[in-house]
């Protein structure tokens, strides 16, 4: 009964966090629901005392990394793969052997190779912490498939690093050869066993769609189910499982794209069950991780053997150079947009050095790296206590809440202030106009009869917003600038009538005429009822003038612009 209202409370924690993040919008949900979890911790009676590191990724990171991979932008990730690959492989290995010296370094009690697990648990970016990250920070779509790309695939390379750190510890062996060639096989082979899979549940599907049992429950149960399935299936390979669900993820995506299975009413309960799912997953993984961490940093907090400010010296230590590493690799490849025109060289390496930083604060560690700390055994094969277990949970758990107070306060500051539309120059207004109409095309492509109605909310957020633009500037589309054209021609035509039927005296005739041309030549990028008000008051003043209601005519000396004749 104490573990069911232990269950109950994290889930009550999670409706909570919802409340207080509308009322507190500043401070991210996840660092809401550690406090959360703290809290309980702190007042439940029933304590987690076991963690079962495989059966932690199993039910809560597998689901969520599927449905990431379903959600990525594959093609921006393919043309990205690259620096995606440099991040999620090269950054990793780089990490490991300069954050875990470092460790060693600061903390001679910490073995070199337990100082190696410990630099290799710090590698993976943490998905769910990214995800919730690029929904509150606006973030650009490139760095945005950059971090979850990274976020999707840094695991495996994290999680081979240190298995073989941690073998060598407790066994007193290691070969880099042997570690690099695992993390080829358990990568290549995540991928080989995730497409593998997809294909075989895909000929399931149409299997079961031809017997008629391809009702809108059984296919999203089935769509639960299969990330788990994989996972499972990946890890009788031994190969990695990470890789393996992210893979299955997004063939997923690209078949349901090709083969349209899915009917509208399919696709609403799907998307309905997985926005709830992976919410409600997202947000329990940080509650656990609340409710553990008091059980974790008493024990060295209160350890008299090492001094308290020397704890958080070396957590802030160590969060630094973690920083610096990642700072410096991302500086390195290519992840900002090299373009370089109309801008002076001193606004574009101020651009990058932002950009660098925005990339670097936001690779948060997050609930996978805290399950791979806990994952650290407590005693050796000798029966020997592993060596600073607590000490190296207290540094894990330290730079996790570090990096997510660092991208929580810091990071919206380094963002670019939105842009101002009024501000902009008029061929500056005119090119976002031009960007706004492609954003509403490429809508356009992708409007679905199930996205229809999303698809046009959007599209009138952009029309609006184009609209405004034109508005402020002055500026008028080519269709309408032709007909006040044709409209400016009537019009001239019209008085030169008037005159030859000596209607109008020929010198007011000839003033307006010139005025017309004018118009139409300074003035052809107004607004129609910018120019509407103009015309007005040429009308005016000429034909008040001539019938003595106004100044006097112009004198046949007033000449027409130098491009027009009257």
């Amino acid at each position: 009964m104490d573990l069911f209202l232990l269950v109950i409370s994290m889930f009550i924690a999670v409706l909570v966090s919802v409340i207080v993040n509308d009322y507190v919008p500043k401070v991210s949900t996840p660092l809401i629901q550690i406090v959360l979890g703290v809290l309980i911790s702190i007042f439940a009676t029933t304590k987690i005392t076991g963690f079962d590191t495989e059966l932690f990724l199993v039910l809560f990171i597998a689901p969520i990394l599927f449905d990431d991979g379903f959600q990525l932008d594959k093609r921006t990730f393919w043309d990205q793969k690259g620096p995606v690959l440099s991040l999620a492989v090269g950054l990793v290995f780089a990490l490991v052997l300069i954050v875990g010296f470092f460790t060693h370094a600061i903390v001679p009690s910490i073995p070199l190779a337990a100082a190696f697990a410990f630099a290799a648990a710090l590698g993976p970016t943490d998905p769910v912490a990214v995800s919730a990250l690029t929904k509150r920070v606006p973030v650009s779509n490139r760095q945005q498939v950059l971090l979850t790309g990274e976020a999707l695939l840094n695991d495996a390379s994290s999680l081979v690093s240190f298995q073989f750190a941690l073998r060598a510890v407790v066994i007193g062996s290691f070969s880099l050869l042997a570690a690099s060639l695992a993390t080829l096989v358990s990568f290549i082979g995540g991928i080989v066993v995730g497409i593998a899979l997809m294909f075989i549940r895909g000929l399931i599907m149409r299997g079961i769609a031809n017997i008629g049992l391809d009702n809108p429950s059984f296919i999203t149960i089935f769509e639960v189910i299969t990330p788990f399935l994989v996972f499972l299936i990946a890890s009788l390979f031994h190969v990695s499982e990470i890789i393996a669900v992210v893979t299955a993820g997004i063939m997923y995506s690209m078949s349901s794209d090709r083969h349209k299975a899915k009917g509208a009413q399919d696709s609403v309960v799907s998307e309905s069950v997985w926005n709830t799912l992976t919410f409600s997953l997202n947000s329990i993984v940080f509650v656990m991780m609340g409710i553990l961490l008091p059980q974790i940093l008493p024990t060295v907090w209160v350890n008299p053997a090492i001094a308290n400010w020397r704890l958080v010296l070396f957590v802030i230590a160590i969060t630094l150079v973690l920083y610096a590493v990642r700072f410096i690799w991302v500086l390195f490849i290519k992840t900002n947009d090299d373009v370089r025109s109309d801008i002076s060289a001193g606004t574009y390496a101020k651009n990058k050095l932002r950009s660098t930083l925005i990339m670097t604060l936001a690779g948060a560690k997050g609930v996978v790296t805290f399950a791979v700390a806990m994952s650290i055994p407590a005693v050796l094969l000798t029966g020997d206590p592993f060596p600073e277990r607590e000490l190296i949970l207290f540094l894990a758990s330290g730079v996790i809440l570090l990096t997510l107070l660092a991208a929580n306060f810091i990071l919206p500051l380094l963002m670019p202030k939105p842009v101002d539309d009024a501000g902009l120059e008029t061929s500056e207004a005119e090119l976002m106009i031009e960007e706004y109409r492609k954003i509403i095309g490429a809508l356009g492509e992708k409007r679905t009869p199930e996205n229809e109605a999303a698809v046009n909310a959007i599209a009138s957020k952009y029309r609006r917003r184009i609209g405004r633009l034109r508005e402020e500037h002055d500026i008028e589309p080519q269709r309408h600038i032709d007909l006040s054209m044709v409209l400016i021609s009537w019009e001239t035509d019209n008085v030169i009538d008037m005159v030859a039927s000596r209607k109008v005296n020929p010198l007011c005739g000839y003033s307006f005429v010139c005025a017309l041309r004018e118009h139409a030549q300074g003035s052809d990028r107004r607004a129609p009822w910018s120019r509407a008000r103009r015309l007005s008051k040429i009308a005016s003043f000429t034909f008040g003038a001539c019938f003595g209601k106004g100044a006097p005519c112009e004198s046949p000396a007033r000449r027409c612009p130098k491009n027009g004749r009257a």
